[in-house]
């Protein structure tokens, strides 16, 4: 059961009822913005959020001023370091807000980059957002300034609070959000991400290993059914080969940097090598026979046997080490026999669409509890997120299913590849996947009331709008597949270039 560290969330106001005090009143500003002497890039940029927030709220720009320059006698918002407070016990990006009857501190575990690199912790960013959604109702609803939901009032008062936060995932951000939406939207950081050594990529381990190793060593690459090793860009790995595992080793431990990770995430391809060894590693079921993964072997078991042989391995020279995974194509499949432990990182890329029939909803949830199960730490990187083309393909209520279900069974953390960016149409898709990395037990129907409300008196109209869209997505699963099965060209529908020569038949 996973550890609630929801302290999250945990509003642990104090027994003391403190006063809450003005900052702006009557549009006039009533307190400044303090911030360290030397201030971090995060920090800076906490204050500048802070008081663009305020102001569009009130009218009234509060002044941002250094410690040395704070007026005494004067009311403050204290911002990271400024506040003095003691964050030793809160993980990176965690935060702290505390009010007394002459200040307001936001500060949090932060780190020393620029802000807009994600890796860079940004806890007080993150303590002047969840500030701002409380005290003010601030929303994002999508990245534009019509998307920016900030209500407004003449008068804003500090608020009363004791209340600390920690993030629920280690790490979460997507990728085609720019930086400050993704901290704005789902307060992403990706500064405890995993990562690797000897390797250029975060991503596919092998890209270039055809031009590198091809040559010389054909026998690290996939052998087709005829006996011929293939040697180019998307061509797999021999995963039995142990000269294979030892050339990966070798390059972890040359590179100097042994406490980072080995990155044994296979190329953009299914696992196809037919040699009689990847064979012998295999399971003997055939799981998910379904559109694309309906012609491919199940490899599951032969790559949990390869991410475990290459920890064993690296394991002799640093015992902490990690290994990044992928759990993708045809061995998304968990193993049922081979034991992992939480050192093997599996980033799970289940590309069964949705909407999806009960039927392949189940499947997707019974490999995301076989992960668990096999001891593997695990986090989600989908591409399911990329499709929909501009069409109101909704399916909020199902993607938040499998996301509490991840949680529920100790996910890490979340890598959205995409997602498609169609706001008018898929906006409440988009916006339940930001809410629940900040708050991963909200109930949907709460996020998607949250999200109409940004609409004003067309609230109950978009929620009516919405509903009914999902609700035939819903009804619709079966033919939704068989459209996606029978007639696409690429007999799947993740990618808005094929689904435009289908999306007649799904909406009619």
């Amino acid at each position: 059961m996973r550890k609630k560290i929801l302290l999250f969330l945990l509003l642990c106001c104090s027994v003391t009822q403190l006063l809450a005090w003005e900052l702006v009143k009557d549009g006039l500003a009533q307190a400044d913005i303090v911030i360290p002497q030397n201030p971090r890039s995060v920090e800076k940029y906490a204050a500048e959020e802070l008081a663009y927030i305020i102001e569009k709220a009130s009218g009234c720009r509060l002044a941002i001023v250094d410690s040395r320059q704070a007026n005494k006698d004067r009311k403050k918002i204290l911002l990271g370091r400024a506040a003095k407070l003691e964050l030793a016990d809160l993980p990176l990006c965690g935060f702290r807000i505390l009010s007394s009857a002459d200040s307001l501190a936001l500060a949090g575990r932060d780190g020393a980059g620029e802000v807009e690199k994600l890796r860079t912790a940004a806890g007080t960013l993150f303590a002047v957002y969840e500030w701002a959604e409380r005290e003010l109702g601030v929303r994002w609803l999508w990245p534009d300034e019509l998307g920016e939901l900030i209500p407004t009032k003449e008068t804003i008062e500090s608020g009363s609070y004791d209340l600390s936060w920690e993030p629920p995932l280690q790490f979460a951000y997507v990728r085609r959000y720019d930086w400050r939406w993704n901290r704005r939207m789902l307060r992403a950081d990706t500064s405890k991400y995993i990562r690797f050594a000897g390797c250029p990529s975060q991503g596919h381990a092998f890209i270039n290993w055809y031009k590198v190793y091809g040559p010389q060593h054909p026998e690290y690459f996939e052998m087709d059914s005829q006996g011929r090793r293939l040697n180019d860009r998307y061509a797999s790995m021999c995963v039995s080969n142990p000269a294979f595992h030892q050339q990966i080793i070798d390059n972890w431990r040359d590179s100097g940097y042994t406490k980072l990770a080995v990155n044994a995430k296979e190329n953009d391809a299914y696992g196809r090598c037919q040699c009689d060894q990847c064979k012998a590693w295999d399971g003997g079921d055939w799981r998910w026979p379904s559109m694309l993964y309906a012609s491919q072997r199940n490899v599951g078991e032969r790559y949990a046997k390869f991410y475990k042989r290459l920890w064993e391995m690296a394991a002799e020279i640093n015992p902490e080490v990690q290994v990044g995974a992928y759990a993708y194509m045809n061995y998304v499949y968990a193993p049922r026999n081979t034991k992992l432990n939480k050192n093997i990182v599996v980033g799970f890329v289940d590309d069964l669409p949705f909407p999806r029939t009960e039927k392949y909803q189940q499947l997707v949830e019974d490999e995301i509890k076989a992960w668990g199960d096999s001891g593997a730490s695990l986090y989600m990187r989908p591409n399911f997120m990329l499709s929909s083309y501009a069409m109101p393909e909704l399916f909020y209520h199902q993607y938040a299913q499998q996301f509490k279900l991840a949680y529920n069974n100790g996910m890490l953390g979340l890598d959205i590849d995409g997602p498609n960016l169609s706001w008018a149409t898929l906006g409440p898709n988009l916006y339940v996947m930001n809410r629940l990395v900040v708050d991963p037990q909200r109930p949907v129907s709460e996020l998607l009331q949250e999200y109409c409300s940004g609409f004003g008196a067309g609230a109950e109209a978009m929620r009516r709008y919405f509903d009914y869209w999902e609700k035939y997505c819903m009804d619709n699963a079966e033919h939704f597949n068989q459209v996606h099965e029978t007639k696409s060209e690429r007999k799947w529908f993740i990618f808005g270039n094929f689904y435009t020569g289908i999306a007649h038949l799904l909406f009619p």
